[in-house]
């Protein structure tokens, strides 16, 4: 089996925090405001950015569907906001043969440490890892809008013959930047509305290459399939990836058990992994 790590749920975790410190103080635009909106349903349980609670951490249950057949990882993520600078940490919880192996990032690098290395202590690793031989998990899991995307089309009252009863709308996003690497990208999102207020869930994200012209193109279809709820504050609980490249490469990702409390510095520290 290929190495693999959830490197991408740290990045969740970076960009979102982006996202909501985008436009440096200014009133955002509508678009921005929208777009803002649906990184916070997905993400927004994943944060708490009080100066009471600078960390959390949650776990993900990781279900891979390949060629060679289906493979399960359960991983613990953690992160920090230290000094301004973001850490995170992955403890491997299952399968038994990767249990107790960490993941740190840091400013400086990424490293990891298992039993193995315990006279030699973590090892600097590169950032870019396969999810069970899928490398293009960590790239798509944890796209946001704001900052990344404009609305180039948007249409309203969109229905879906398989919810009946509820409304959705439609998204074309362009890109904002040279950077973004999925520079198109198309976003269903079910539009609920409470009294005077109307808030938009994304349901799926269809993602697009430099040289897209239909829907026919995509590169990547992503469902947020299940949301949940942390005490009034929403995220995405379940999430499933098809790699349209590798059309048998589907990847689906639970998230649970997210708690915000304090984390001691040292367990981003890696010159303290094994001691």
């Amino acid at each position: 089996m290929k190495k693999f790590i959830i490197l991408s749920l740290l990045l969740v975790l970076g960009g979102a925090v982006g996202a909501f410190a985008q436009n440096g103080g200014q009133p955002p635009s509508p678009d921005d405001q929208l777009l803002g909106q649906m990184d916070y349903e997905r993400f927004g349980a994943y944060f708490d950015l009080s100066q009471n609670s600078p960390s959390s951490s949650f776990t993900v249950d990781v279900t891979a569907q390949r060629v060679s057949g289906t493979f399960t990882a359960t991983v613990q993520v953690s992160f920090k906001l230290i000094k301004g600078n973001f850490y995170g940490r992955i403890d491997y919880l299952a399968p038994s043969d990767l249990a107790q192996q960490v993941f740190i990032i840091t400013p400086e690098g990424i490293f990891f440490w298992k039993p193995d290395l315990a006279e030699t202590g973590a090892i600097r690793v590169p950032g870019s890892y396969e999810v069970f031989g899928d490398a293009t998990v960590a790239e798509v899991v944890g796209i946001g809008f704001r900052g990344d995307y404009k609305i180039g089309k948007r249409d309203d009252n969109v229905t879906l013959t398989d919810h009946p009863g509820k409304t959705y709308i439609r998204l074309s996003l362009e890109p904002a930047h040279d950077g973004v690497a999925f520079p198109y990208a198309t976003v269903v999102a079910e539009a609920i509305t409470n009294g005077d207020k109307t808030t938009y869930l994304p349901y799926t994200l269809e993602l697009f290459g430099v040289d897209h012209k239909d829907d026919s193109d995509a590169l990547h279809f992503n469902t947020f399939e299940e949301y949940g709820d942390l005490n009034g504050t929403p995220f995405f609980k379940t999430q499933n990836l098809h790699n349209l490249i590798t059309p048998e490469n589907y990847t689906r990702l639970s998230v649970s058990n997210i708690l915000h409390e304090e984390i001691p510095d040292a367990k981003f520290d890696p010159a303290q992994l094994g001691k």
